[in-house]
């Protein structure tokens, strides 16, 4: 199995947030592919690690293991959780023979995904978790102005209704309304 052309750019950009939630998307696709990937960063010289927040990673070989480790995975990419998954991981999912595998395809006893399935993992889950990359968004932008606007319309509506725009008392004897005035501009 090779390695997905847009986690190889991940790696070349050093692009350490989405390494680590590829790999963690890996997790729940091939164990084998996985421990691929993770070799191939450390390869490149790539320090995808956090220090290690303490919470304990020795525990058995079940996939109720394997699964704490993988959620705390998320919130803490230590080395030693990183290695205790791989432990577990060579327990519960042994390597298994290489087959002869249609690229096209999901055959999912084997354990095995493609590429346009990690894809659409990766789609769902930047659409699950929305844009938190910190970068302007059409959308965001969008929501911004349009809350700008509704806090002006709400101001001006509450001056309007509260007579703030009502006449006012100027050198003229008509009743015309301050802002018709031309003279108190």
């Amino acid at each position: 199995m090779s390695l997905n052309q847009k986690f190889i750019n991940y790696v070349a950009e050093k692009n350490i947030a989405e390494i680590r939630d590829w790999l963690w998307a890996r997790l729940s696709t091939s164990f084998e592919m996985f421990e691929k990937e993770i070799k191939y960063c450390k390869s490149q010289g790539v320090d995808i690690y956090q220090p290690h927040d303490n919470r304990d990673v020795d525990l058995p070989a079940t996939e109720n293991s394997y699964n704490k480790l993988a959620g705390e995975l998320k919130t803490n990419f230590s080395k030693e959780r990183v290695n205790a998954l791989i432990k577990i991981g060579r327990i519960l999912y042994p390597r298994e023979e290489p087959k002869n595998i249609d690229l096209h395809t999901t055959n999912t006893n084997t354990n095995t995904i493609t590429h346009s399935s990690i894809e659409s993992i990766e789609i769902e889950k930047k659409k699950s978790a929305g844009n938190t990359s910190g970068k302007f968004s059409i959308s965001r932008v969008l929501w911004f102005l349009f809350a700008i606007i509704f806090v002006i319309f709400v101001i001006f509506s509450l001056i309007w209704f509260f007579g703030g725009f009502g006449s006012f008392e100027t050198n003229t004897s008509s009743n015309e309304s301050f802002w018709t005035n031309t003279s108190n501009w």
